[in-house]
């Protein structure tokens, strides 16, 4: 009688695993996304001038105007995830705040973690390229999540599929 009782357990068991709610690939996605962190370590920005423009004046009438200046923005960045399986790339957003602390620009990185394992952290450099710089200005970086559904056009790892 105990073999009878214990053969509709591991059936239920069974049923219960095989029957119960399946997660779909973005639930996949969305699940190993939100074992990942990201934190900013530091900020550099690069300018270069590009285009010497004529205005002003040199003198001798000519104008002469302040050089056009590129600036990139270089992020020295942290990632770490807790998941031994986990993605080989990750979708980053950097938002760029105002010397007020207001939205400047925002925009997405994908990083590739293909090398990293799970609980660890490995430090990872980014490039934004042609920022509008000001001083003090700042960036914040996070990995959002959940990410809704009219979004995930934008983040790669929703393109490819989980892994």
């Amino acid at each position: 009688m105990a073999g009878t009782s214990n053969v509709a357990v591991l059936q239920l068991v069974l049923f219960a695993l095989c029957c119960g709610p399946r997660t779909t690939p973005e639930q996949e996605i969305e699940l190993l996304r939100s074992h990942y962190q990201v934190r900013l370590r530091s900020l550099v920005v690069k300018q270069d001038p590009v285009i010497a423009a004529r205005g002003g004046s040199d003198g001798s009438g000519a104008a002469l105007a302040a050089p056009v200046v590129r600036s990139d923005a270089i992020l020295d960045l942290l990632v770490s995830t807790t998941d031994p399986g986990g993605l080989p790339g990750l979708t980053v957003d950097v938002e760029q705040l105002d010397a007020q602390r207001r939205p400047k620009d925002h925009r997405r990185l994908w990083v590739d973690t293909s090398a990293l394992a799970g609980a660890e952290a490995a430090p990872v450099t980014q490039v934004l390229e042609n920022v509008d710089w000001d001083t003090g200005d700042a960036f914040t970086v996070q990995v959002r999540s959940p990410i809704p559904a009219a979004e995930r056009t934008g983040y790669q790892e929703f393109e490819a599929g989980p892994p």
